[in-house]
């Protein structure tokens, strides 16, 4: 399997972290079955309705024969290989942070907030832009669901001001359609939310992106520093690589690495990866997923 370190990439997943924790006005109920165990710990699969959505995007409509369910067991168990290979190496990297003491101190996370900030404008700005942007998708929503009003004419006045994409509305008016009875009232109160939200938390938030940013960060550094002791190529090539390092953490790293170094790096974490205890509560899940897993180096138990 491929090792992709660009920060870039890193950022993309911190900020989907983000968004996690700041919350939508689109709730979910975490509705994620138990597969199995990872390490002695339940191991949740992927949550059935982002595969209802899937098929409502395919067919239009919701579910509702005994055929139309299997398809989105079918496409809910396809969903769930690449969501146990992500607990598998999320688990391998807390356990090596924790095995080489990785730590970021109040100054660094402050620090690192203080560069996001610097690339992308006044907190209180994009705090500002970001409410205002949730409670209007949740004004139109109510608007032509609840009210019954002209799709179109709600976006000319309520999104539209904002910046809004067109494409966007019509996509989430096709999903939302069929899912607004079961849940308008779960995005209600995650509007609400919204509508609480501070200055104060929201920049904590973004803290805490800071901070797990960095923990990956210094967890590829630490362990390219133990490959460099002990191989005077990877040592040459990391040379090189950080030579071209920007320091703002938020931006990309460098240069790519060498093909050689892809390759020790890979060789590392797949020793990890087969340290992890995976046992899956379904046998035709584990030999879906055998061939996406074998590449981490993992054996599966079943029960």
């Amino acid at each position: 399997m491929r090792i992709v370190r660009a920060t870039l990439i890193l950022f993309l997943i911190v900020y989907a972290a983000f968004l996690l924790q700041s919350g939508t006005v689109r709730a979910e109920s975490d509705d994620r079955p138990q597969i199995g165990t990872l390490n002695g710990q339940p191991l949740l699969g992927a949550k059935r309705s982002h595969a209802i959505n899937t098929f409502i995007g395919k067919h239009n409509q919701l579910p509702t024969s005994a055929a139309d369910n299997q398809e989105v067991t079918d496409i809910a168990t396809k969903q769930t290989c690449p969501v146990i290979e992500g607990a598998i190496q999320n688990a391998a990297r807390d356990a090596q942070k924790h095995s080489l003491g990785i730590y970021v101190s109040p100054e660094e996370i402050s620090q690192a907030s203080k560069e996001y900030w610097a690339l992308n404008g006044d907190p209180k700005a994009e705090f500002t832009r970001e409410q205002t942007r949730r409670l209007s998708l949740y004004q139109a929503e109510t608007a032509v669901f609840d009210q019954h009003q002209d799709p179109e004419a709600v976006y000319q006045k309520v999104l539209a001001p904002i910046g809004e994409s067109h494409t966007a509305w019509e996509a989430d008016l096709r999903q939302w359609q069929w899912q607004w009875p079961q849940i308008k009232d779960s995005v209600a109160k995650e509007a609400a939310r919204v509508a609480s939200w501070t200055l104060d938390g929201y920049m904590k938030v973004k803290d805490a992106a800071s901070q797990k940013l960095l923990e990956e960060q210094k967890l590829d550094d630490t362990v390219d520093d133990q490959l460099a002791a002990q191989d005077q190529h990877f040592r040459a090539d990391l040379n090189e690589y950080r030579k071209h390092r920007n320091g703002n953490v938020w931006l990309t790293k460098g240069a790519p690495s060498s093909d050689y170094m892809a390759r020790k790096r890979q060789q590392f974490w797949q020793s990890r990866y087969t340290q992890q205890q995976l046992t899956l509560n379904d046998s035709k899940l584990a030999d879906q997923c055998q061939g996406e897993l074998a590449a981490l180096g993992i054996r599966i138990t079943s029960k």
